[in-house]
C-alpha cells in the first residue's frame, strides 16, 4: 500500500484496484516520518495521484487538524466532488483466498477513478501500522 502523509495528521493510502476481479490489486509502502530519509517510489496513476492529494491538502487547509476521522471523510467526499474526480464513498469490495471468495468484506474510505483505494487516518502522529 503507498502510504502519503498529509498535515492534517492523516494518512491517505493509495492502492491499485484491479477491476478485472473485483479485489484488491498488490500495493507498496513506504514510510515517513520526522527525520525518517524518503527514499524514491514509483506512483501508479500519477496524474489521479496527484489530484487526490491535492484535495486532501485542499481539505487541510480549510479544516486544518485536530478532527475526528468522519469530519475529514465528509469534508474529502465534498472535496473530491467538487473538483470531479470520480469516486465511491465506503463500497464494499468482496475478497478472495486462493480463489474462493471469503465471507468478510472489504469497506476502504473511498475508491477514486474505479481502482484507487484512498484510505484516511487522523492521527497525532504517524505511527509503524499508518
Amino acid at each position: 500500500m503507498r502510504v502519503f502523509p498529509i498535515p492534517m495528521g492523516a494518512t491517505v493510502a493509495l492502492c491499485k484496484l484491479r477491476s478485472e476481479t473485483n479485489t484488491l490489486g498488490r500495493c507498496e509502502t513506504t514510510k515517513h516520518a520526522k527525520g525518517a530519509k524518503i527514499r524514491a517510489v514509483k506512483i501508479l496513476f500519477k496524474e489521479q495521484s496527484f489530484r487526490i492529494i491535492g484535495a486532501c491538502f485542499e481539505v487541510y487547509k480549510e479544516k486544518g487538524n485536530g478532527f475526528l476521522e468522519a469530519v475529514y471523510q465528509e469534508c474529502l467526499a465534498r472535496e473530491v466532488e467538487e473538483q470531479e474526480i470520480p469516486f465511491q464513498e465506503k463500497p464494499r469490495l468482496r475478497l478472495e483466498y486462493k480463489g474462493r471468495a471469503l465471507k468478510q468484506e472489504y469497506e476502504p474510505d473511498f475508491v477514486c477513478y474505479r481502482e484507487i483505494i484512498l484510505e484516511i487516518k487522523a492521527v497525532k502522529q504517524l505511527a509503524d501500522e499508518h
